[in-house]
């Protein structure tokens, strides 16, 4: 797709990104499902839920906005500042924050089906 002038040309750079995030995230669901079904009814349940579910808390899915967006700054004018140390270690730290107190327990290894 990449070698059509028009999307060269036309699409802006984020869009093509959030694609690919969106793609690689999707297939995700396959690749870690226990079955066809299981994945199915994942996808399903991703259209029809509701995003107001503790399953999907309203945090982690700002927290990947501002992962996005910290990706797009990065790649602007705004680099200097957030390539400084004490930036990147506040940012990590937060990350590690949020794991730890809202993350669930008894996850299993994530290639244990193979």
């Amino acid at each position: 797709m990449e070698r059509a002038a028009w999307y060269r040309e036309r699409v802006p750079l984020l869009l093509k990104r959030v694609w690919v995030f969106a793609y690689v995230c999707f297939a995700w669901i396959f690749f870690r499902a226990a079955s066809l079904s299981d994945a199915l009814l994942v996808v399903r349940r991703i259209f029809t839920g509701v995003w107001s579910s503790p399953a999907i808390p309203a945090l982690m899915v700002l927290l990947a906005c501002l992962v996005w967006l910290y990706e797009s700054l990065y790649e602007s004018r705004v680099r200097p500042v957030l390539a400084h140390g004490l930036v990147r270690v506040c940012l990590a730290a937060a990350m590690i924050l949020y794991l730890c107190l809202f993350s669930a327990g008894g996850g299993a290894f994530i290639y244990f089906q193979f």
